[in-house]
């Protein structure tokens, strides 16, 4: 999911320096999911297409130090998530994240990008 997130933001630049990290969640570390807050979080509504509204519960999450993890949907995927962590959350440190490693997007996606008959 992180790959498609970030390949919808970059349009034709092709980056050949990203990395990628990750990052093993056990059983035990609590993830507070959307169905468990369908409609509001500590009073905000929640609105995946408010980009202001969603940096507010985001930080009103790390702040209150509800869970580890959130579970934010993916607006490209639907039933998908994309797993947001809390370093400040007691529970982080049962989490393991890998060092970073290089990344080098799938050319393909950009011959996607560029018209669904792109056979080159």
């Amino acid at each position: 999911m992180a790959v498609l997130e970030a390949f919808t933001h970059l349009g034709p630049v092709r980056p050949a320096d990203y990395v990628i990290r990750r990052a093993e969640i056990p059983d035990a570390v609590r993830i507070l999911y959307p169905n468990e807050h369908p409609a509001r979080i500590d009073g905000f509504k929640w609105a995946l297409s408010d980009p202001v509204l969603s940096r507010t519960l985001g930080s009103q999450w790390v702040a209150t130090r509800e869970t580890a993890v959130l579970a934010v949907p993916s607006v490209l995927v639907p039933d998908e998530f994309n797993f947001l962590l809390n370093p400040a959350h007691p529970q982080f440190t049962r989490i393991s994240v890998h060092n970073p490693e290089p990344y080098q997007f799938d050319e393909r996606l950009w011959k996607a990008a560029a018209g669904p008959f792109n056979l080159d």
